[in-house]
């Protein structure tokens, strides 16, 4: 009968013989036979038969089992064990997260399109960035709390877009005023305007910003900056010119005001207005020099009754790039005015690039002027026209024009 359903074999029926039994063919026959069938059915040592059904263990072991060579072998839990420490070490925190640390897992398709929590990517500063990249690897950088990936030869930051509103800084310089002139006693140009704040932004929003130049030729005012519907500069006002000439000697009004040219004989011209809560009064003129042009941050200096002339204005202090600088000071009146921080020329000397510093007094031109925004790099989107300069200064992405460009929030 072979083996009955749990594996035990019992011989076939008239075993066993006892004392005395006639042995018959018939009798050896069946038993032989029976016996051989239970022993075909069993699996051979030498591994000659095939199992036919699932094998029970009971709870015992395989033992002694050589490493796999085919996709269906089975293996021994040293080679499992190897495997995973060749991966990582792998722990489960959760019932929907595990997480991999060491090892390298190439070569494996990772399919989470039925998940719908999260991913983890590696995290870590600059500096610990691997030696070797490929293309197409991805982390977090604490460093610039960033997304990035490896590209083209070249690390790369991803495009953001965080949810809800967030808030930027900025400063808005105007172009600075020409200087006054006739024999040089004119007055110093005004620096130019400055309006420094924070606005409240929605990302995906594109901002407009528009550089003013600086002031050029006679009453030459600076041109205005903007960040187009949120903030305009005043450019500043250009210095007057001396008395005899046509027009006057009073210093034009603008971001911050012009000083007043020299009298050449006549009434000294006084210093042009500037814009409140932008600039400051230009310096008056004087017999035989010109008042000093009005800055961010002080008014322009008389000049002297025989000179010299008056000095620019101090230029508005600001820190929005990580630095202290001054920006849109005045320029120096005629017969010797001195320069100022911020960008203003002395007299006969342009004002400095970028700066929204007044010209000195003579033939010279006012400075052009420079939007600067402040972005919380976490908002930080990464898109941007016209080139700003891009620098990092804490948690903050600094973008300055000098030229008029787009920000996209």
């Amino acid at each position: 009968m072979s083996r009955n359903g749990s594996g035990t074999y019992s011989l076939p029926v008239g075993n066993p013989v006892v004392t005395g039994t006639t042995i018959s063919s018939t009798w050896a026959n069946n038993t032989l036979t029976d016996i051989a069938n239970a022993l075909t059915g069993s699996l051979a040592a030498d591994g000659q038969t095939t199992a036919s059904g699932n094998l029970n263990m009971g709870t015992n072991r395989i033992i002694n089992l050589a490493d796999p060579t085919s996709s269906q072998d089975g293996a021994t839990k040293y080679y499992v064990d190897q495997l995973i420490a060749a991966l990582g070490t792998m722990a489960y925190q959760n019932a929907n997260l595990v997480a991999i640390t060491g090892g390298a897992i190439s070569n494996v398709d990772l399919n989470l399109s039925a998940k719908t929590n999260e991913m983890y990517l590696p995290v870590g500063p600059t500096t610990l960035r691997t030696a070797t990249p490929i293309a197409g690897i991805l982390r977090y950088n604490t460093t610039q709390a960033i997304y990035e990936g490896f590209t083209g030869g070249v690390w790369v930051r991803f495009q953001t877009y965080p949810q809800g509103v967030y808030t930027f800084s900025f400063l808005v310089i105007a172009g600075g005023g020409a200087g006054g002139y006739i024999n040089s006693f004119g007055g110093g140009g005004g620096g130019g305007g400055f309006i420094s704040s924070s606005l409240s932004v929605t990302p995906g929003t594109t901002y407009t910003m528009v550089v003013g130049g600086g002031g050029t030729g006679a009453g030459g005012a600076g041109t205005n900056s903007s960040i187009t519907g949120v903030a305009i500069a005043s450019g500043g006002g250009a210095g007057g010119q001396a008395g005899s000439y046509a027009g006057g000697g009073g210093g034009y009004s603008g971001g911050s005001g012009g000083g007043g040219g020299s009298a050449d004989g006549a009434a000294p011209g006084g210093g042009g207005a500037g814009v409140s809560g932008q600039g400051n009064s230009g310096g008056n003129g004087s017999t035989y020099a010109g008042g000093g042009g009005g800055g961010g941050g002080a008014i322009g200096g008389d000049a002297g009754p025989n000179g010299p002339g008056g000095n620019g204005g101090t230029g508005h202090y600001n820190t929005i790039t990580g630095s202290a600088v001054y920006y849109g000071g005045g320029g120096g009146g005629g017969n010797g005015g001195g320069g100022s921080s911020g960008g203003g020329g002395a007299s006969n000397n342009n004002g400095s690039v970028n700066t929204g510093g007044g010209a000195g007094a003579g033939t010279t031109s006012g400075g052009s002027g420079v939007v600067i925004i402040s972005v919380p790099t976490a908002s930080y989107s990464g898109v941007s026209t016209g080139g700003p300069t891009i620098t990092v200064s804490g948690a903050n992405t600094i973008l300055k024009f000098t030229s008029s460009g787009t920000y996209t929030a």
